[in-house]
Protein backbone atom coordinates (compact mmCIF):
# COMPACT_ATOMS: atom_id res chain seq x y z
CA UNK A 1 0.00 0.00 0.00
CA UNK A 2 1.27 3.25 -0.63
CA UNK A 3 0.32 6.86 0.47
CA UNK A 4 -2.32 7.80 -1.55
CA UNK A 5 -4.20 4.14 -0.92
CA UNK A 6 -3.26 4.86 2.69
CA UNK A 7 -5.03 8.42 2.80
CA UNK A 8 -7.81 6.80 0.89
CA UNK A 9 -8.32 3.69 3.46
CA UNK A 10 -8.16 6.51 5.84
CA UNK A 11 -10.83 8.61 4.57
CA UNK A 12 -13.00 5.62 3.79
CA UNK A 13 -12.47 4.41 7.72
CA UNK A 14 -14.14 8.05 8.50
CA UNK A 15 -16.97 7.79 6.25
CA UNK A 16 -18.72 5.73 8.94
CA UNK A 17 -18.90 7.96 11.29
CA UNK A 18 -22.05 10.14 10.58
CA UNK A 19 -22.07 13.20 12.67
CA UNK A 20 -26.13 13.16 12.16
CA UNK A 21 -26.08 9.85 14.70
CA UNK A 22 -23.72 11.27 17.39
CA UNK A 23 -26.07 11.50 20.40
CA UNK A 24 -24.71 11.70 23.60
CA UNK A 25 -20.86 11.61 22.40
CA UNK A 26 -19.02 12.48 19.25
CA UNK A 27 -17.16 9.19 18.04
CA UNK A 28 -16.08 7.06 15.79
CA UNK A 29 -18.60 3.84 15.98
CA UNK A 30 -15.12 1.66 16.27
CA UNK A 31 -13.72 3.76 19.09
CA UNK A 32 -17.25 3.85 21.01
CA UNK A 33 -16.65 0.99 22.90
CA UNK A 34 -13.43 1.99 24.61
CA UNK A 35 -15.16 5.47 25.89
CA UNK A 36 -18.30 3.94 26.97
CA UNK A 37 -15.81 1.58 29.20
CA UNK A 38 -14.15 4.48 30.42
CA UNK A 39 -16.65 7.27 31.36
CA UNK A 40 -13.97 9.03 33.51
CA UNK A 41 -12.29 10.33 30.72
CA UNK A 42 -15.15 12.14 29.16
CA UNK A 43 -15.63 16.00 29.89
CA UNK A 44 -19.34 15.66 31.95
CA UNK A 45 -18.88 19.52 31.71
CA UNK A 46 -16.65 22.66 29.62
CA UNK A 47 -15.52 23.74 32.60
CA UNK A 48 -14.38 22.84 36.39
CA UNK A 49 -15.55 24.62 39.41
CA UNK A 50 -12.34 26.75 39.18
CA UNK A 51 -13.14 28.09 35.30
CA UNK A 52 -10.65 25.90 33.22
CA UNK A 53 -11.32 23.88 30.97
CA UNK A 54 -12.70 20.50 31.54
CA UNK A 55 -9.19 18.13 31.75
CA UNK A 56 -11.24 15.29 29.59
CA UNK A 57 -12.21 14.63 26.02
CA UNK A 58 -14.79 17.11 25.16
CA UNK A 59 -16.74 14.59 23.30
CA UNK A 60 -20.17 16.91 22.59
CA UNK A 61 -17.32 18.54 20.11
CA UNK A 62 -17.28 17.09 16.50
CA UNK A 63 -13.70 14.96 15.46
CA UNK A 64 -11.39 16.20 13.56
CA UNK A 65 -9.04 13.87 12.41
CA UNK A 66 -7.63 15.64 9.36
CA UNK A 67 -7.75 18.71 7.31
CA UNK A 68 -6.90 18.92 3.97
CA UNK A 69 -7.04 17.74 0.57
CA UNK A 70 -6.18 14.21 0.96
CA UNK A 71 -8.13 12.42 -2.28
CA UNK A 72 -9.81 14.97 -4.00
CA UNK A 73 -8.78 16.09 -7.11
CA UNK A 74 -5.23 17.04 -8.32
CA UNK A 75 -3.48 18.72 -6.70
CA UNK A 76 -3.75 17.10 -3.49
CA UNK A 77 -2.11 18.54 -0.11
CA UNK A 78 1.87 17.05 -0.04
CA UNK A 79 3.14 19.31 3.08
CA UNK A 80 1.42 17.46 6.32
CA UNK A 81 1.39 18.62 9.73
CA UNK A 82 1.13 15.98 12.11
CA UNK A 83 -0.73 16.93 15.20
CA UNK A 84 -1.16 15.01 18.71
CA UNK A 85 -5.13 16.11 18.90
CA UNK A 86 -7.61 19.41 18.51
CA UNK A 87 -7.21 21.48 21.81
CA UNK A 88 -9.97 22.69 23.53
CA UNK A 89 -9.77 26.76 23.96
CA UNK A 90 -10.15 28.32 27.37
CA UNK A 91 -12.73 30.63 26.17
CA UNK A 92 -14.69 27.77 24.57
CA UNK A 93 -14.68 28.70 21.49
CA UNK A 94 -14.45 25.63 19.80
CA UNK A 95 -18.42 25.27 21.00
CA UNK A 96 -19.23 28.55 19.21
CA UNK A 97 -17.65 27.00 16.30
CA UNK A 98 -19.50 23.96 16.12
CA UNK A 99 -22.72 25.30 16.17
CA UNK A 100 -21.65 27.66 13.04
CA UNK A 101 -23.60 26.21 10.18
CA UNK A 102 -21.37 26.99 8.02
CA UNK A 103 -18.52 25.19 9.99
CA UNK A 104 -20.61 21.95 10.67
CA UNK A 105 -21.00 22.00 6.78
CA UNK A 106 -17.14 22.53 6.27
CA UNK A 107 -16.38 19.65 8.70
CA UNK A 108 -18.53 17.16 7.12
CA UNK A 109 -16.81 18.37 3.79
CA UNK A 110 -13.83 18.25 5.02
CA UNK A 111 -14.25 14.77 6.66
CA UNK A 112 -14.72 13.15 2.52
CA UNK A 113 -11.14 14.22 1.77
CA UNK A 114 -12.16 15.89 -1.07
CA UNK A 115 -12.14 19.64 0.31
CA UNK A 116 -9.72 21.74 -1.80
CA UNK A 117 -8.15 23.90 1.07
CA UNK A 118 -7.10 23.08 4.26
CA UNK A 119 -10.02 24.12 6.48
CA UNK A 120 -7.89 25.95 9.00
CA UNK A 121 -5.75 28.30 6.59
CA UNK A 122 -8.88 29.68 5.04
CA UNK A 123 -7.76 32.87 3.93
CA UNK A 124 -10.68 33.82 2.21
CA UNK A 125 -12.92 33.65 5.49
CA UNK A 126 -15.09 31.08 3.56
CA UNK A 127 -16.71 29.96 7.57
CA UNK A 128 -15.43 32.93 8.78
CA UNK A 129 -13.06 32.92 11.73
CA UNK A 130 -12.75 29.62 14.03
CA UNK A 131 -10.70 29.06 16.66
CA UNK A 132 -8.48 26.84 13.94
CA UNK A 133 -7.79 29.72 11.97
CA UNK A 134 -6.91 31.57 14.46
CA UNK A 135 -4.78 29.28 16.02
CA UNK A 136 -2.60 28.32 12.45
CA UNK A 137 -2.20 31.92 11.33
CA UNK A 138 -0.29 32.63 14.86
CA UNK A 139 1.88 29.67 14.10
CA UNK A 140 2.27 29.83 9.99
CA UNK A 141 1.97 33.64 9.16
CA UNK A 142 5.18 34.99 10.57
CA UNK A 143 6.72 32.58 7.93
CA UNK A 144 5.43 34.25 5.03
CA UNK A 145 5.14 37.58 6.46
CA UNK A 146 8.62 39.40 4.95
CA UNK A 147 8.11 37.20 2.15
CA UNK A 148 7.71 39.60 -1.46
CA UNK A 149 5.90 36.82 -2.74
CA UNK A 150 3.82 36.18 0.31
CA UNK A 151 0.38 35.96 -1.24
CA UNK A 152 1.14 33.04 -3.36
CA UNK A 153 2.71 31.55 -1.07
CA UNK A 154 -0.70 32.02 1.07
CA UNK A 155 -2.80 30.73 -1.75
CA UNK A 156 -0.25 27.47 -2.00
CA UNK A 157 0.03 26.71 1.80
CA UNK A 158 -4.00 26.94 1.94
CA UNK A 159 -4.03 24.56 -1.23
CA UNK A 160 -1.01 22.26 -0.26
CA UNK A 161 -1.64 21.69 3.41
CA UNK A 162 -3.02 19.21 5.40
CA UNK A 163 -3.27 18.56 9.25
CA UNK A 164 -3.34 15.47 10.73
CA UNK A 165 -4.39 14.63 14.09
CA UNK A 166 -3.23 11.20 16.00
CA UNK A 167 -6.31 11.66 18.26
CA UNK A 168 -9.25 12.97 16.75
CA UNK A 169 -10.88 13.96 20.04
CA UNK A 170 -10.71 17.33 21.78
CA UNK A 171 -9.08 18.09 24.90
CA UNK A 172 -7.43 20.76 26.89
CA UNK A 173 -3.04 20.94 25.72
CA UNK A 174 -1.38 17.93 27.14
CA UNK A 175 -3.91 15.94 29.73
CA UNK A 176 -3.07 13.00 31.34
CA UNK A 177 -6.30 11.28 29.54
CA UNK A 178 -3.93 11.88 25.94
CA UNK A 179 -1.49 8.88 27.03
CA UNK A 180 -4.25 6.83 28.40
CA UNK A 181 -5.89 6.72 25.00
CA UNK A 182 -2.52 6.69 22.89
CA UNK A 183 -1.77 3.09 25.38
CA UNK A 184 -4.96 2.08 24.59
CA UNK A 185 -4.38 2.41 20.54
CA UNK A 186 -7.48 2.90 19.91
CA UNK A 187 -8.78 1.62 16.07
CA UNK A 188 -8.89 5.36 14.90
CA UNK A 189 -5.49 6.00 16.33
CA UNK A 190 -4.12 2.79 15.03
CA UNK A 191 -5.47 3.96 11.12
CA UNK A 192 -4.03 7.38 11.30
CA UNK A 193 -0.52 5.67 12.63
CA UNK A 194 -0.42 3.64 9.22
CA UNK A 195 -1.03 6.63 7.60
CA UNK A 196 1.75 8.15 8.79
CA UNK A 197 3.86 5.11 8.28
CA UNK A 198 2.97 5.26 4.42
CA UNK A 199 3.67 8.89 4.35
CA UNK A 200 6.75 8.31 5.92
CA UNK A 201 7.89 6.51 2.88
CA UNK A 202 6.22 8.98 0.69
CA UNK A 203 8.49 11.78 2.58
CA UNK A 204 11.95 9.57 2.13
CA UNK A 205 10.67 9.12 -1.43
CA UNK A 206 10.68 13.45 -2.09
CA UNK A 207 6.70 13.13 -2.90
CA UNK A 208 5.95 14.69 0.19
CA UNK A 209 6.96 16.82 3.21
CA UNK A 210 6.30 15.85 7.12
CA UNK A 211 6.44 18.31 10.20
CA UNK A 212 5.90 16.49 13.07
CA UNK A 213 4.66 18.87 16.26
CA UNK A 214 4.62 18.77 20.24
CA UNK A 215 8.05 17.64 21.77
CA UNK A 216 7.67 13.97 21.76
CA UNK A 217 5.48 13.36 18.50
CA UNK A 218 7.37 11.26 16.79
CA UNK A 219 7.87 9.18 19.62
CA UNK A 220 3.76 9.01 19.64
CA UNK A 221 3.16 8.73 15.54
CA UNK A 222 6.34 6.30 15.44
CA UNK A 223 8.06 8.49 12.61
CA UNK A 224 11.62 9.37 12.54
CA UNK A 225 12.96 12.14 13.57
CA UNK A 226 14.10 14.64 11.49
CA UNK A 227 14.39 12.26 8.60
CA UNK A 228 14.65 12.96 4.57
CA UNK A 229 11.79 15.72 4.34
CA UNK A 230 10.65 14.95 7.74
CA UNK A 231 10.94 17.71 10.64
CA UNK A 232 10.49 17.74 14.05
CA UNK A 233 9.02 21.09 15.32
CA UNK A 234 8.70 20.48 18.95
CA UNK A 235 7.83 23.71 20.12
CA UNK A 236 4.13 24.56 19.79
CA UNK A 237 3.89 28.50 20.39
CA UNK A 238 5.16 28.98 16.74
CA UNK A 239 7.80 27.91 14.39
CA UNK A 240 12.11 28.53 15.20
CA UNK A 241 13.56 30.00 12.54
CA UNK A 242 15.02 26.82 10.84
CA UNK A 243 11.66 25.67 10.55
CA UNK A 244 10.32 28.87 9.13
CA UNK A 245 13.13 28.58 6.40
CA UNK A 246 12.09 24.46 5.82
CA UNK A 247 8.89 25.21 5.46
CA UNK A 248 9.71 28.57 2.78
CA UNK A 249 11.64 25.66 0.98
CA UNK A 250 8.99 23.46 0.63
CA UNK A 251 6.34 26.18 -0.48
CA UNK A 252 8.87 27.19 -3.09
CA UNK A 253 9.46 23.65 -4.07
CA UNK A 254 8.13 22.12 -7.42
CA UNK A 255 4.59 20.28 -6.65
Amino acid sequence: MDADNALCDLVKFWQKYDPGLATSICVHPDDRKFFDNNPSLIAQSVRTTSGEMTPRFHLKLQPVPYMGNLIGDLPRADIFLLMTNPSVERDGEDYVDNENPAFKKALQENLSGHRQTCLAWDEDDVVGETGWTRYYRRVLRATLRDQPDREQLSEDLERRLAILELIPYYSPPDTPCIEKVLRANLPSVQKMKRAAKHLEAAAQGGKVHLMVRWQNGCERWEVSEDGKNIVHAPVLGGLTERERKILLEWLRSEK
